[in-house]
């Protein structure tokens, strides 16, 4: 079995991965004689990663083809999340389209209660008044406030939401047994911790949509989004925007925002504002596959007919997509040209800021739109950031261990080394030789346990 730790460093080759409980315990040679009183999994030919963390998607607004508030229910929140674990996704933060109901279901979710990956929240994000994010898309309670005062005081209201504790119950799941004589590439499991929920109040990252959506809609207007930062700052918590204008950008990291939560698209940044944000420390999300997916579809991608791809879409999609009709509109939308200038300016920006050393993390705003499909969105984000420039591996850790950095979660899970979750995914091969290999999932571990077969077992 090879091991891929999402530490960016070379895949151990032959390796063991031992497991006590849900934590791991070491990562030693397969030549290493198994532990006495432990089961021996044979991956013989297998390579395994810590799973993928999406620092920037939705979830409740997109049913079959269609986005309403009418959709935003626990099933489907539910389904999502399982979605998101069949890819081998193990954690998302739903950036400022949630409800009140999003506080317990991730005191649930990180209580072990919830199944799937892992939930995290910005809330209610800040919109603009008739502007993004559009109320067509289901965003009908984010806040939309009209002054500066107000937006203050929404802040306040946000940051003090709480959620009822959930209590866990102590897992009983017997201990497991091991041949001792057997010597192969194995996972050696030893049963599962017994946790409690935490204290997860609160979001975990305020969300502000700032522009215009190519001269469609009014900007946040610079005094409003500065009085967010500035009042979400006092209560302890970091703010997300979303962005495309490198002017934008420029005015957001002078007032302090935390985290860019879109690739600056509409050109390159320069130097001295990559030298700011890294004083900052302001944290990068590309979302390059929002703009990929945005004319993908006027032609046949080479992934159309991917059991990967089609697996992944809901009902009706397929054939939204492929109609004439969807592939002309997209050919007839005005803003089709800006997409197709985007991709490339996002992707050489991507680049300038990882190698600047920014803490860059993956994210897709998939869920968004019903073409943004869960899961698949976060592998082909993966082949962008490697399309952009970055390694194989540098792009795993991209969307491993730097994404557990941003959620602050990087204590729990994000690589595998000892002490942390034992959270991986199973794959039949090597992505660092081809990061498309990524897709080639045969199983999903969680919490020492397998909690999946992969996308095409469903």
């Amino acid at each position: 079995m090879t091991v891929i730790d999402g530490n960016g460093g070379a895949p151990k080759k032959d390796a063991t991965l031992v497991i006590d409980r849900s934590r791991v315990r070491a990562i030693v040679s397969s030549s290493v004689p198994a532990l006495k009183g432990a089961t021996v999994i044979d991956l013989t030919g297998k390579t395994i990663m810590p799973e993928i963390v999406n620092c920037h998607g939705h979830l409740g607004l997109v049913k079959g083809t269609k986005m309403s508030a009418t959709n935003y229910t626990e099933e489907n929140v539910r389904r999502q999340l399982l979605q998101y674990q069949d890819y081998g996704v193990g954690a998302v933060m739903v950036m400022g389209t949630d409800r009140d109901e999003a506080y317990e279901w991730r005191e649930q979710s990180h209580a072990g209660k919830l199944p799937g990956a892992l939930l995290y929240t910005a809330g209610r994000g800040f919109g603009v008044p008739g502007g993004l994010p559009p109320m067509g898309m289901g965003a009908d309670e984010v806040y939309r406030p009209e002054s500066a005062a107000e937006a203050r005081q929404d802040v306040r209201e946000l940051a003090h939401r709480t959620a009822p504790a959930i209590a866990s119950e102590p897992d009983e799941s017997p201990k497991v047994s091991v041949d001792p004589d057997k010597n192969s590439d194995r996972i050696v499991v030893m049963g599962k911790d017994k946790e409690g929920p935490g204290e997860l109040q609160r979001p975990d990252l305020v969300k502000i949509w700032v522009d215009d959506f190519w001269g469609q809609y009014p900007k946040m207007k610079p005094e409003i989004y500065a009085a967010i930062i500035d009042e979400a700052h006092k209560h302890r918590l970091r703010v997300a925007a979303h962005v495309y204008h490198e002017e934008d950008a420029q005015q957001l990291v002078d007032d302090g925002i935390d985290v860019l939560a879109h690739s600056v698209r509409d050109a390159e940044i320069p130097d001295a504002l990559v030298a700011e944000m890294k004083r900052k420390h302001v944290a990068y999300i590309g979302t390059l596959s929002l703009d990929d997916f945005a004319t993908a579809y006027a032609d046949d991608p080479s992934w159309l007919n991917d059991p990967f791809f089609r697996d992944a879409l809901e009902p009706g999609v397929y054939e939204m997509i492929t109609s004439a009709k969807y592939k002309q509109s997209v050919k007839d939308d005005k803003k089709t040209p800006a997409e197709l200038a985007a991709l490339p300016v996002a992707l050489k920006n991507l680049k300038k800021v990882y190698d600047a050393g920014l803490l860059v993390g993956l994210g897709t705003d998939s869920g968004a739109t019903p073409i943004r499909p869960f899961g698949f969105a976060e592998h082909e984000e993966l082949q962008l950031l490697v399309r952009a420039g970055l390694s194989p591996l540098e792009a795993i850790t991209v969307g491993t261990k730097n994404g557990a950095e941003l959620l602050r979660a990087a204590t729990e899970f994000g690589v595998l080394r000892p002490g942390l979750k034992a959270n991986f995914i199973v794959l039949d091969k090597d992505p660092s030789e081809d990061i498309r290999n990524t897709e080639s999932i045969s199983a999903v571990w969680k919490d020492g346990k397998k909690v999946s077969d992969g996308p095409h077992a469903r």
